[in-house]
């Protein structure tokens, strides 16, 4: 007989065999569909209520076209002001625990142990932000423009996957990881959101990226896979005027497909810092694969709309 363990293990290796299966070409077509049905028809059903505003249209449309778009955070969302959002990220920059751990990674200490191998970000939430749905961070990622833009670009309710605070800082090394030209893979379309807490110049690692190589619509490259091209490929194929390279004053927000080739956090000098928010849709691998959430939120969810509830669902912390 088989025993209770090796049992076990069976199913855990069938469970991530079909998963894997769940994620490839051509299968993940078929999936996508199924797994997005919910988010397309509660997204038609309110369709009336997340019709983006002009201003909203205008980042979608270059979304679209480009597959990213830049505005001040006041001019989309003057309800949530940036210096609202810059006083909660500075105080917690500010704290000691933080400031050590700043000073360690200049020096060059606790390198082995920084999340991912990325050593060259400190992050003030710790590895696995946990936060609350009253907190400015939430209230900016569950609010009406930015659900609004998000949606109609993905033409369904999106889900946040990942919320985080990066504090980026100088390695004077060669760079490794999202530090260079990369395609994020985990699904056929994504928006992530990039808020500059502080102004950040070419010095200061900013955000770069190449407009028209991200995948909406189609599936050129394995969803699960790394698409990380070989050093120097990207900048022989693409010239520096088709390089968008998005320095900008404190405030800036960023929304970005990351599917398409990017890269930042690279300071010569200085620092970048820096909000993350990632938008996906229900089929993306995270999910699908039922992985652990880059980031929980907690808080009763009874006060917010099909939009904002469908939004927080991956990363809702629930007990029991």
């Amino acid at each position: 007989m088989i025993g209770r363990g090796l049992r076990r293990k069976l199913r855990d290796v069938s469970r991530r065999r079909l998963n894997d299966l769940l994620v490839s070409w051509p299968v993940y077509s078929v999936v996508r569909r199924y797994q997005n049905a919910e988010a397309r028809r509660i997204f038609q059903t309110e369709q009336a209520r997340m019709a983006p505003t002009p201003v909203e249209q205008s980042i979608v449309t270059r979304l679209r076209e480009d597959g990213i778009a830049t505005i001040d955070l006041d001019e989309l969302s003057p309800d949530l002001s940036f210096a609202v959002l810059s006083h909660w990220a500075e105080s917690l920059a500010r704290r000691e625990d933080v400031q050590r751990e700043i000073a360690a990674r200049t020096s060059g200490e606790g390198r082995s142990k920084a999340k991912g191998g990325k050593y060259y970000i400190v992050r003030p939430l710790g590895d696995v932000p946990s936060l609350d749905l009253h907190d400015v961070p939430v209230r900016l990622a569950l609010s009406a423009p930015i659900l609004r833009i998000v949606s109609s670009y993905l033409n369904m309710l999106g889900r946040i996957t990942a919320m985080d605070l990066w504090y980026n800082l100088p390695t004077g090394e060669p760079r490794i990881l999202s530090q260079r030209w990369h395609r994020d893979p985990e699904d056929q379309a994504l928006v992530k959101t990039f808020l500059y807490l502080r102004d950040c110049g070419e010095s200061n690692g900013p955000f770069c990226y190449i407009p028209g190589t991200h995948k909406v619509g189609t599936l050129h490259h394995k969803v699960g896979g790394y698409n990380y091209p070989a050093d120097g490929v990207v900048d022989r194929r693409y010239e520096a005027e088709q390089r968008k390279v998005c320095t900008g004053k404190a405030g800036t927000l960023i929304f970005c497909d990351t599917t398409g080739l990017h890269k930042g956090g690279d300071p010569q000098e200085g620092s970048r810092f820096v909000l993350n928010t990632v938008y996906t849709s229900n089929a993306s691998e995270p999910i699908v694969k039922r992985w652990a959430p880059h980031c929980t939120i907690r808080g009763n969810v009874e006060g917010l709309d099909a939009a904002q509830r469908f939004a927080v669902d991956f990363v809702r912390e629930r007990h029991g």
